[in-house]
């Protein structure tokens, strides 16, 4: 689930169809979605029928509709804003109203390929800035978009990339943090439906085997390829979840570990996303964010764990922003 590898090859993709598409971005417009026939992997797709506004947020689809994130590349130029086709490249987890937690390499990868985004548009003679679109919703449905700026990606002061690229060659389990968590901050607030997604307390026990509830826009298989010996990834820009089963947590590395769960995973794209846990206040359950997906096996087949950063470790560096703009 590491970003760079595949954010490449979408990049690519995405110039080469950018002036032959030109997918304009717009409140009143739309972002094509792909079609899929399998479903994050192993669990079904979130449809904008799911969204009933649920005043309690106790229904899980409408939960996870409301405040799960799609990150796609845009740019702003002369004549406003488009998102690049093909160009989903992670997700994440509304917090605040303007504020919102992904993985640290998913802010971090935009903002080290920020000026290879300007300088190949550059070379096509189109003068850009590159944003972030940040798409909670479905655009065939309800749906509320906003911008960040490279200014606006804030990833942990000690997240470490190559580090992280170091990690993925050798093992999924660190004995040091790898503080793999980010904050995108959106000047205007999304609409009023939109949800922000509470932190369970630091305090709360975690057991194995719970059920742990993952959402994200990434892909719902990959395929080697002999080719260029890498994974591709499919199914992506779509909203998805799967229940999975909690199999440990690390309180010195800071990480949650989610299955081995025969064809349940989370995949390339879904990175940033959330894990949920469901708690019982007052007779109705309540949806809490425990994790923030980080990386785990690129075969996405459910055969090893999937890691997620504890939110909860990081929550008071997260309200440091959150709560003071």
């Amino acid at each position: 689930m590491n970003l760079k590898t595949l954010y490449r090859n979408s990049f690519a993709l995405s110039l080469s169809l950018f002036f032959a598409l030109s997918c304009g971005f717009h409140p009143d417009l739309t972002v094509t979605q792909e079609d899929s026939k399998v479903n994050i992997v192993g669990g079904t797709i979130i449809k904008p029928a799911d969204f009933v506004n649920d005043a309690n947020l106790s229904s899980e689809n409408d939960f996870i509709y409301r405040s799960t994130v799609n990150f796609l590349f845009g740019v702003i130029h002369a004549k406003g804003i488009e998102v690049l086709p093909g160009s989903s490249f992670c997700s994440g987890t509304v917090y605040q109203k303007n504020w919102i937690i992904t993985a640290g390499h998913c802010v971090a990868g935009f903002r080290s390929e920020y000026d290879l985004i300007k300088s190949g548009f550059r070379d096509m003679g189109v003068l850009v800035e590159p944003v972030v679109i940040a798409l909670v919703g479905d655009p065939s449905g309800t749906y509320s978009a906003r911008v960040a700026l490279k200014g606006d990606l804030i990833p942990h002061p000690d997240f470490d990339n190559e580090l992280m690229d170091k990690v993925l060659t050798v093992s999924l389990k660190v004995v040091a943090p790898l503080n793999d968590i980010g904050l995108v901050h959106v000047k205007e607030a999304f609409d009023d439906w939109v949800v922000g997604a509470p932190i369970l307390g630091n305090e709360a026990k975690l057991f194995r085997g719970e059920s742990i509830l993952l959402a994200g826009f990434g892909a719902n298989k990959t395929v080697y390829s002999f080719a260029t010996k890498t994974y591709e990834a499919y199914g992506n820009n779509v909203l998805r979840k799967v229940s999975s089963l909690l199999s440990g947590a690390s309180s010195v590395a800071k990480e949650i570990y989610i299955g081995p769960d025969k064809r349940k995973s989370a995949c390339s794209g879904d990175s940033g996303g959330p894990a949920f846990i469901a708690e019982t206040i007052s007779g109705i359950s309540q949806y809490f964010l425990i994790g923030a997906t980080s990386r785990g096996n690129m075969s996405c087949d459910g055969r090893s764990e999937s890691v997620y950063t504890d939110v909860r470790k990081f929550k008071t560096w997260i309200d440091s922003y959150a709560l003071a703009n």
